[in-house]
């Protein structure tokens, strides 16, 4: 299998949807680059698609042909950092990892949620923010008068029961007047409160992230993909792991950050409808500080390593 890459990320539903995203940007980015891809999901039971990319299901990481790839790009925090370190031997290693340590056997760490800077094999900042095909050329964004649509998304399930409708609940309660959908991923469960439309399980979030007024989002990867985007955010942190990267976010301009339970949620939104200029900042921040393109640069450089 020479000048392949192997893909690895976590899938299924534990880890929502994320991971399969970002990864599945870099498949598209380096088939674009002449690299053969093959790409395996960790904790998937059947085969998933996403953006043209098939994942075969990996019941565990020593099944995949890490001898014969030119280059193993593994997005997981689900393995154990040794047994990442003993699989992989010769095959070069490529991590997207933003926590505390990633395997020694890294020849790239790319962190797209760190503030730590970049360095000889670390490729950090929201510059290297790995997005799905369809938010890689963005539009400049402008922003209505008043918020008319409330986009409430919490990821493909839950990371905490019920917060997406206790979120579109206090959404609707502050700005009545105001259309709120909630996103339903394909791990959610449960409906919408009443008055709330629900988007059920979309392939894609593209369009409704453009067509709301702002969005209430956890801090994973949607929240980047609204910021490509230009659509006002207010993030939620709901795990730990995903503080660094809204934090630094929110040290840019580009969300209002909200701590949980969500109390302030409705004062908020009330401060942001009233105010078509500061919706308007955090778009022209978050448009600069996410321009869609990180994972044609992750892509370039993992390509040269093969």
């Amino acid at each position: 299998m020479p000048g392949t890459a192997i893909v690895v990320a976590d899938g299924g539903l534990d880890a929502g949807l994320g991971h399969i995203a970002r990864s599945s940007a870099i498949a598209v980015a380096l088939s674009d680059a002449g690299l053969g891809v093959r790409c395996f999901a960790l904790g998937a039971e059947a085969p998933l698609g996403c953006d043209g990319v098939t994942w075969e299901p990996l019941a565990a990481f020593r099944d995949a042909p890490l001898d014969a790839a030119a280059v193993v790009v593994l997005d997981s925090y689900r393995l154990p950092v040794g047994d990442v370190d003993a699989a992989v031997e010769a095959t070069p290693l490529v991590v997207l990892h933003d926590q505390e340590r990633a395997p020694d056997s890294a020849v790239l760490v790319v962190a797209a949620g760190s503030s730590r800077p970049s360095g000889p094999g670390r490729l950090a900042g929201l510059e290297y923010a790995c997005l799905r095909p369809a938010f890689w050329s963005p539009r400049e964004r402008a922003v209505a008068a008043r918020i008319n649509r409330i986009l409430v998304t919490t990821g493909g399930g839950d990371a905490v029961s019920g917060l997406g409708a206790t979120l579109a609940a206090a959404a609707r309660d502050a700005l009545p007047e105001t259309t709120v959908t909630l996103v339903r991923g394909p791990y959610g469960t449960g409906g919408a409160p009443s008055g709330i439309e629900l988007l059920e399980a979309p392939d894609s979030l593209h369009d409704a992230l453009r067509d709301a007024d702002i969005i209430v989002s956890t801090g994973g990867q949607t929240l980047l993909e609204a910021a490509a985007l230009g659509t006002p955010a207010i993030a939620v942190v709901a795990v730990e792991n995903q503080r660094a990267q809204a934090t630094q976010l929110a040290e840019l301009g580009a969300v209002r950050l909200l701590e949980l339970p969500g109390e302030g949620l409705p004062a908020l939104l009330r401060e942001l409808d009233a105010s078509a200029e500061a919706r308007a900042s955090l778009a022209r921040n978050a448009q600069a500080a996410v321009d869609g393109r990180g994972a044609q640069r992750v892509a370039a450089r993992i390509a040269a390593l093969t």
